[in-house]
């Protein structure tokens, strides 16, 4: 058997290197400056900027940015990729030795130390867990949870005294937040919105007030006001929730932090916004809480960050657009992903969890919450996801024609969010194709990436490297420098295909970090989208949300005016016989 499995093994490994020999051979190799001409449409369809709201909390909200910064962030597909260019965001090319080094070194270090060492582990741990001592449940259940009483007097939510109160400011992703609402909104009574910040640590939120002041010469910063708030103690809870708008969360992992924060919003009625990419923790709270928002009215609305507006977006923009220029219903979207970037101490705890399975698991329900609706049947709008399982060649049609595709990392978080809101939504494809990939710029860079993510996976998942890997990686609180967020980017180019071939493209584009700088501006923005821009959404009822259903055009309004380029969907309509049909 050991021969068996040596012999095997070496077949594997010569195959590989045959297979990446011969792809090698063909790859072609492309640069930011010529794929994105290879197709090039009029622009159809322009964004629908959602008229100003009489409310006064709506007007002052937005008023920070000028009609010329809107004009100026919407632009064509083209555009859009050419300003990309000229900011110099572009993808970093693999070099030929750091491509043989993994090939030639990596590859087989993966293949005869790290897999076989990791799969004996995980079976092993397999078979053995009914015999062996089991250790105290660190996974969050329900039952263990302690619930907060259902309040008796609660003030109406235009008469409370914040807009917005975020919690976990002390964190990475916290502290941009409050600089990126001290920047754009101001602090006291020159501000445009009242807000406070709230946290565990007296002393650790002073810092954070030192620390943006002295960032942004904002001695003002100082004055903002701070609420002692421990999650793990849901006495605290009711301060947090009784007396704000809405709730913007940035402290993860949220299955850890969150879920009684989701749950005396649902009971006061106070709007919620996090960062969450946590699907079994949103479905558990969809289980156990969707059902008192409704009636209390709060609008709790999950993944406002990276994770996942960019792609929730693009897919309600595309869906619209061919039901209104075409009356299509879209039956597929494809997202080509652009990106430049590095995860923080809180994303990787996060994702350690879900690793090792020490992440709240959904419960046991009549059928999956994300497809709950309000009336709390099932929706019949379903989608199927599509993602490359491995590296491979897109060889259809389009911009990205003949380029190196790779799974996204973070697919299976937007797919679950797409499929909430399709699940939601009231017309459009019962049936949707969903697929999600991540663009390279060559064979080299393809490859090293996708072997870098299964390497460090793979190293994550046994007793002896793990310790190691999580050693190097950084901790909660910990993240990108400055000067790297000012480097990373996310471009996402988006194409949707209609039920009789009409085809229609959009573009978004973050020209900093995406995942933490940018996710800190998405988050707050969907708080005040809820706090101060209430009459304008799309949908009036409390409930769970996904960011395109709850949030929709108001919020996309105000990313473009604080900084996001969009490109608004081209729509490319056909006549039943295949042919493009003119809409002149």
């Amino acid at each position: 058997m050991h021969c068996l499995v040596k012999a095997l093994a070496g077949f594997v490994f010569a195959t590989f290197l045959c297979t990446t020999a011969f792809a090698f051979s063909q790859q072609q190799q492309f640069s930011s400056s010529n794929y994105h001409n290879k197709v090039r449409l009029s622009p159809l369809v322009s964004l629908k900027m959602t008229p100003k709201a009489e409310n006064p909390h709506a007007s002052t909200a937005v008023s920070s940015s000028s009609s010329s910064n809107k004009s100026k962030n919407i632009m064509t597909i083209d555009e859009l990729c050419d300003q990309a260019e000229r900011d110099g965001k572009t993808m970093a090319v693999t070099s030929t030795s750091t491509f043989l080094q993994t090939a030639l070194i990596g590859v087989p270090v993966w293949l005869f130390v790290l897999l076989p060492m990791t799969a004996t582990y995980q079976v092993g741990k397999s078979i053995l867990k009914p015999i062996l001592p089991q250790k105290e449940e660190e996974t969050p259940t329900l039952s263990a949870q302690a619930t907060i009483p259902m309040p008796t007097n609660v003030t109406p939510r235009k008469d409370r005294k914040y807009d917005i109160v975020l919690l976990g400011a002390t964190g990475f992703t916290g502290k941009l937040a409050t600089a990126h609402l001290a920047k754009t909104y101001g602090v006291g009574k020159e501000s445009k919105i009242k807000w406070a910040i709230a946290g565990r640590n007296a002393a650790k939120l002073e810092q954070v007030k030192r620390d943006v002041a002295k960032e942004l010469g904002q001695d003002e910063v100082m004055n903002l006001d701070t609420m002692l708030v421990d999650t793990s103690d849901i006495s605290t809870i009711p301060t947090l929730v009784q007396d704000t708008r809405a709730v913007v969360s940035a402290a993860g992992p949220f299955y850890r932090y969150g879920s009684p924060v989701v749950e005396g919003c649902a009971k006061y009625g106070t709007h919620y916004t996090d960062i969450t990419g946590e699907v079994e923790w949103s479905k558990t709270m969809i289980h156990k809480w969707d059902t008192i928002a409704q009636q209390t009215g709060a609008k709790i609305v999950s993944f406002c960050g990276h994770d996942s507006i960019p792609w929730d977006l693009c897919v309600y923009k595309l869906s619209e657009a061919l039901q209104e220029e075409c009356n299509e219903e879209m039956v597929s979207a494809t997202c080509f992903n652009v990106l430049k970037g590095e995860a923080s101490g809180g994303t990787i705890e996060t994702a350690l969890a879900s690793i090792q399975g020490t992440a709240m698991k959904a419960p046991n329900a009549d059928f999956d919450p994300l497809l709950k609706l309000p009336n709390g049947t099932k929706s019949s709008f379903r989608i199927k996801e599509n993602h490359p399982s491995l590296m491979e060649k897109y060889d259809g049609p389009g911009r990205f024609s003949s380029t190196w595709v790779t799974p996204f990392v973070m697919a299976g978080v937007n797919s679950a969010v797409v499929k909430r809101s399709n699940a939601l939504a009231t017309k459009g494809s019962k049936s949707l194709t969903y697929r999600e990939v991540q663009v390279n710029p060559d064979f080299k860079s393809s490859f090293t990436n996708f072997f870098s993510l299964v390497l460090g996976v793979t190293a994550l998942m046994n007793p002896i490297t793990g310790p190691l890997v999580k050693k190097a990686l950084p901790k909660p609180g910990e993240g990108p420098s400055q000067k790297q967020m000012d480097r990373f980017f996310l471009k996402i180019v988006a194409e949707g295909v209609g039920s009789k071939g009409s085809k229609a493209e959009c573009a978004i584009y973050y020209d900093k970090c995406a995942g933490y700088k940018n996710t800190a501006r998405m988050v707050a923005e969907s708080g005040l989208a809820l706090a101060c821009d209430e009459d304008r959404l799309p949908n009036k009822s409390g409930g769970f949300w996904t960011p395109a259903t709850g949030l929709g055009d108001v919020l996309l309004n105000r990313l473009v005016k604080t900084g996001t380029y969009f490109a608004p969907p081209v729509v490319i309509p056909v006549n039943e016989n295949g042919s493009i049909r003119s809409k002149i």
